[in-house]
């Protein structure tokens, strides 16, 4: 039997070959035709409750309050429906959010909590 010797430059700029064996491949297939799937039951329009994309969990991470009904119920507005919630002037609840949470207005937090949503959606 005979041993080649090669340098480190050999090796590395590709004058030696190496047999390499990559496993788990229908492991990965699987988890990315999931990945499809539940991306495609995601695409288009969804209708989301507040307690879904306002999880306490991201309540909390951005802001000291516990939940979304504790910001709600703190803001001082009167909110029972949603058209209670779409007849807050945009400037009075932005600056709602500004002063109780690290966004700076409530696009900047609904868009995170859209974001987060996806990613918990995709199973990420």
């Amino acid at each position: 039997m005979m041993i080649q010797e090669h340098t480190f430059s050999d090796i590395l700029y590709g004058g030696v070959e190496m047999d390499i064996r990559v496993d788990g491949l229908d492991d990965m297939r699987r988890e990315l035709d999931d990945l499809s799937r539940k991306a495609q039951q995601l695409d288009g329009e969804q209708t989301v409750s507040f307690a879904e994309l306002f999880p306490p969990e991201f309540v909390q991470r951005h802001s000291a309050l516990n939940n979304m009904q504790e910001l709600v119920e703190k803001s001082g507005f009167p909110i029972e429906t949603q058209e209670d919630f779409t007849s807050i002037p945009n400037e009075k609840w932005d600056e709602y959010i500004r002063a109780s949470t690290d966004f700076s207005d409530w696009e900047t937090m609904w868009g995170e909590a859209a974001k987060q949503y996806t990613i918990r959606s995709l199973g990420l």
